[in-house]
């Protein structure tokens, strides 16, 4: 769904859906909460795509750069 679009469903803005998924990537990510356990970090291997759009959300919501 997200393809090579900056937000789902190749909205101009973030929407919820947006949100639901940051929620779930951002806690996901190996530095947000140093899980011992990097089993989920793992599941982000490869889907780069997701990663950047993690990133562009938390950069947009927070101003400061993310993993």
């Amino acid at each position: 769904m997200l393809n090579e679009d900056e937000w789902f469903f190749g909205a101009d803005e973030p929407s919820l859906f947006d949100a639901d998924v940051f929620a779930y990537t951002y806690l996901m990510d190996a530095d947000a909460l140093a899980w011992e356990d990097d089993s989920l970090s793992k599941c982000l291997e490869g889907l780069d795509n997701l990663k950047s759009h993690r990133k562009r959300l938390y950069e947009r919501c927070w101003g400061e750069k993310s993993s």
